[in-house]
């Protein structure tokens, strides 16, 4: 059986922050009758057992939200202890994303204790951060990175791209570096209203996207690409190896992961919990019947891609985007991605600058950068300056 990861909702989203563009707060919503508590004990021992039993070498539990933390931290003890009772000789790992509100010394411990990976939110400054969480948490969230650094917890920052702060990339980005972390994700929020199914106002357009990614791309090039980890723009250098991207949106088919609920019911994307879209249960159903369903219902989705992505000649670095951002209700061509004006714009823009650090990679590590090979240096340069690749590529 192929490996997967499982990404859990323990308190699904149920939240103490108010962030107006999460995609997950409205989820009760259409799940009225399920109730907004912590995952009841006996599931949480189930589930670990059920999949530490598959043998996997390696086992991530991602814990998300809401805010996964108001479980409290006897949940995540106990977490822990089922981890340790049921491995095999197996390699366990576990990641958080969270708003920070609830770290204190005592998360710190065990976060350091059991090397937690920690995903923090944070959209910048005070002055842009603040605006889309009620009473705003920036200089909480602050204090509790100055804490994790000093403590050594491995941490990445993550940043809302919306329509309110698309335009201000560049303070955003000089704010960031401010912060002890080098590790940034910058993700577009763009969704439905999981109620009346119309686009929301948060959502932010292809052609406002496509701007901050050049933007930001342009104040990391060249200058913080040694010291700086963006995730997007690793993710194109990786694929220019051959190598996963770690991008689910870039991938070929979507990643095998499946989302389990509080109460234990299955999904196969975070951004697919609808009635639906369900899989299953935890407690009633083996994983190998849950990833099988999910397999045959959902992830062969990315791969039906459009036309105009196979005629695309930046078909290998997204294969089309994320499904949910095909369905996206101003998007006309559910085939492909709502963002593709957006990558395309990027991918043609940084491509000399791609193509310098890819090369620069392949020196230093003895990569052998496989999609570099496929671009015929008489063709005409991705770049759109009308030169032959390989005279271009000499220019710049």
């Amino acid at each position: 059986m192929e490996p997967f990861q499982l990404l859990i909702k323990p308190i699904s989203s149920k939240c103490n922050a108010a962030c107006t563009y999460c995609f997950y707060r409205d989820i009760h919503k259409i799940f009225p009758e399920k109730p907004l508590k912590s995952m009841p004990i006996e599931i949480l021992k189930t589930m670990t057992k059920k999949y530490l039993k598959l043998g996997f070498k390696e086992n991530l539990f991602f814990w998300q939200g809401g805010e996964p933390l108001l479980t409290g931290l006897d949940f995540f003890k106990k977490a822990i202890e089922f981890q340790i009772k049921y491995a095999k000789n197996q390699v366990i790992g576990n990641a958080v994303q969270t708003n920070g509100l609830l770290i204190n010394e005592k998360w710190v411990d065990l976060f350091k204790k059991y090397s937690f990976l920690i995903g923090i939110s944070l959209d910048g400054p005070k002055e842009i951060h603040d605006p889309a969480r009620g009473k705003g948490t920036h200089d909480k969230v602050v204090k509790v990175i100055e804490l994790m650094a000093k403590n050594n917890i491995e941490f990445n920052i993550l940043t809302v791209l919306h329509s309110g702060n698309w335009d201000k990339i560049e303070e955003i980005y000089s704010y960031l570096k401010t912060i002890p972390c080098n590790f940034f994700q910058f993700i577009p929020a763009v969704d439905n209203d999981i109620v009346t199914g119309e686009s929301t106002d948060y959502s932010i357009t292809a052609k406002q996207y496509g701007d901050a990614l050049c933007k930001l791309y342009d104040l990391w090039y060249p200058e913080d690409t040694n010291k700086i980890s963006i995730r997007t723009f690793d993710a194109v250098i990786n694929k220019f190896f051959g190598l996963p991207s770690g991008l689910c949106t870039f991938e070929e088919k979507c990643p095998n992961y499946i989302v389990i609920e509080n109460q234990g019911d299955v999904y196969p994307c975070d951004f697919f919990v609808r009635p639906n879209e369900k899989l299953g249960k935890i407690t009633k159903d083996s994983f190998e019947i849950l990833v099988k369903r999910r397999n045959n219902k959902f992830r062969k989705r990315k791969t039906n891609i459009s036309k105009a992505c196979k005629d695309c000649r930046w078909l290998e670095l997204c294969y089309g985007g994320c499904v949910k951002d095909r369905i996206f209700n101003n998007n006309k061509d559910k085939n492909r991605t709502y963002f593709c004006p957006a990558y395309q714009k990027f991918f043609k823009y940084s491509f000399h600058g791609v193509i310098k650090k890819v090369i620069e990679v392949a020196n230093e590590r003895h990569y052998r950068p496989v999609l570099l090979e496929k671009f015929d240096p008489n063709d005409k340069c991705p770049c759109g300056s009308g030169k032959r690749f390989r005279d271009c590529l000499k220019k710049s």
